[in-house]
């Protein structure tokens, strides 16, 4: 659908495919954070569509007076993606469904834009494709940080991406240039997540327990899903050799392991070196916020972190940040001013940076409030939130040139699944007849035989 500049003048009309419907994920917050900052300005009139089953974020959602409509879907990216058939077979039937669930809440609400919150789900932007609705696409990860493996492969996923999108925004300037090998650079923008900070600063008054024992100890936190690419296990080594090597010094973990054995190496890490007592794993927490403000440093050890919702968490709360050398991690934190970055997968690496805040514990108030400075400068430049909607409107009000024909007959395609379940479901329910029908006159012959039989015999 062709849209004009009068079109798009009033409050937008926007439909949202989120990827799940946990409140847990840093997508979802990011979302609802960035549509809460929209709507209180009047700018956009959301409509969510939502994976069943329900969990939590629709709670969010109706709270804030937004619609939602949830449906059935998978994902074309998995970490574990099946082989079977039959999966594969069922998967497809009702990504299918959901395509075309998806069109018919198209027709109905008659958004401008259709926008998608992830990229491991495209089923919301192959719907805006056939319908001719514009669609806009918020890449938050980088297909390579939770270990998704993608059905076409990552270059094809994103090329597809950036096909499908008029507009792709990133959380990060490091995820900017990198899917840009594969995305045309001018489609591509970078939005810094307008962050709640007000509320943040709240949440971390509330009160908890302590999970530090000791008065004085440098006191760590890190916050995310227990797995080896998360890094909490090179944390806790860099814990065991610090105190080694004498120094008071304690870490908190918050999260749990998804799979079983994602925590195997951290504790094994915790039993070699006997330090039970000064890495807490507290497991995951709803409200992290208040154990990072009574803690003295943030880690981020993540192998290829695509922003980092939690390093922002740890700067808005005025804590210095010692982050891996790697993803965007480095876009937040300047080493020696607003934390230290040191060597990816290398504890050696980590302890080493940990140590001037050990010796000098004057750096952590001096960094702190870099750290706190830059995030809040981040949130009002051109990478936030208002600037990034008026180059969505811009966008939106140049005329569409490209062609969808020449893809069509793949929405014929979409249907084969479901034509192949109703054949099937027709086919059993046939077969069933035929077996029935067998059955039945299987016993009438031999009612009709007996009888026949018996008639004989008196006849005679």
């Amino acid at each position: 659908m062709a849209l004009n500049k009068k079109h798009i003048q009033h409050t937008l009309k926007v439909l949202v495919l989120s990827h799940s419907s946990e409140l847990s994920g840093g997508a979802e917050r990011s979302m609802l954070d960035l549509f809460d900052e929209w709507t209180s300005k009047g700018l956009v009139e959301p409509h969510f569509i939502l994976r069943k089953p329900l969990v939590g974020l629709e709670k969010e959602i109706s709270k804030r007076g937004w619609h939602y409509t949830s449906i059935h879907y998978t994902n074309w990216a998995q970490r574990n993606p099946t082989k079977r058939k039959d999966s594969i077979f069922l998967n497809t039937k009702v990504n299918s469904r959901a395509i075309f669930d998806i069109e018919k809440i198209i027709d109905k609400i008659s958004p401008d834009v259709v926008m998608t919150n992830t990229i491991i789900s495209p089923w919301a932007a192959l719907a805006a494709y056939y319908k001719k609705i514009p669609h806009i696409w918020f890449v938050r990860e980088l297909g390579t940080d939770h270990g998704h493996v993608f059905e076409i492969g990552r270059k094809e996923t994103f090329s597809d991406i950036g096909t499908l999108s008029k507009m792709v925004i990133t959380n990060s300037k490091m995820v900017e240039k990198d899917i840009s090998q594969f995305i045309d650079a001018d489609k591509i923008t970078t939005l810094y997540n307008p962050f709640k900070t007000d509320k943040i600063k709240e949440l971390s008054a509330k009160s908890v327990k302590s999970p530090f024992i000791y008065k004085d100890s440098l006191k760590l936190v890190i916050i995310g899903r227990i797995s080896d690419s998360k890094g909490q296990d090179k944390a806790a080594d860099a814990v065991g050799r610090l105190i080694n090597m004498g120094y008071d010094v304690e870490l908190c973990i918050i999260g749990s392991p998804s799979l079983k054995d994602d925590d195997a190496s951290l504790k094994r890490i915790i039993a070699r070196y006997n330090i039970h007592d000064r890495v807490h794993i507290i497991g995951h927490k709803n409200n992290p916020l208040p154990y990072i403000s009574i803690s003295d440093i943030g880690v981020m050890a993540s192998k290829a972190e695509a922003f980092g919702r939690v390093t922002f968490e740890y700067m808005i709360l005025g804590k210095p940040v010692i982050g891996s050398r790697s993803g965007a991690t480095p876009e937040l934190i300047k080493h020696n001013y607003s934390g230290r970055l040191f060597e990816l997968g290398d504890s050696k690496s980590l302890a080493k940076n940990i140590e001037p805040y050990l010796k000098d514990k004057k750096l952590i108030s001096r960094h702190g409030k870099n750290a706190k400075l830059k995030a809040e400068n981040m949130m009002v430049g051109e990478n936030s939130a208002n600037k990034v909607f008026k180059k969505i409107k811009k966008i939106l009000n140049i005329q569409n040139e490209a062609s969808s024909d020449v893809i069509n007959l793949t929405h014929r395609w979409l249907e084969y699944p479901l034509l192949a379940q109703d054949f099937m479901d027709e086919y059993n329910q046939l077969s069933l007849k035929k077996v029935l029908y067998r059955k039945a006159r299987a016993r009438v012959k031999y009612i009709y035989v007996g009888l026949n039989g018996r008639l004989g015999k008196w006849k005679k």
